[in-house]
């Protein structure tokens, strides 16, 4: 399975609203790389703007979505992650 097939909820722990991502592009050695289209809608969104918030949950989810997606390909089970805190 390449990394663009796989169903993004399958690699994630995190259901709508929450999902920053769409698709995991691409995943190699250590470099992960996802798409995400954001929509005004979203809960991430305020006044046409993505924010601080969004962008580190979408950092967190790509990092979740590398991790879900080796172990998929390992035919693991794919975990929760929790970030703890982020300073500064």
């Amino acid at each position: 399975m390449l990394p663009q097939d796989a169903d993004i909820l399958s690699l994630l722990p995190q259901r709508p609203p929450f999902i920053c991502i769409d698709r995991l592009a691409l995943c190699q050695d250590n470099v992960a790389e996802t798409e995400f289209r954001v929509q005004e809608s979203h809960l991430f969104c305020e006044q046409g703007r993505y924010t601080e918030a969004g962008i580190v949950e979408t950092i967190a989810q790509t990092c979740a979505a590398r991790i879900g997606y080796i172990s998929l390909t390992q035919q693991h089970a794919v975990f929760l992650g929790i970030i703890g805190s982020i300073r500064n």
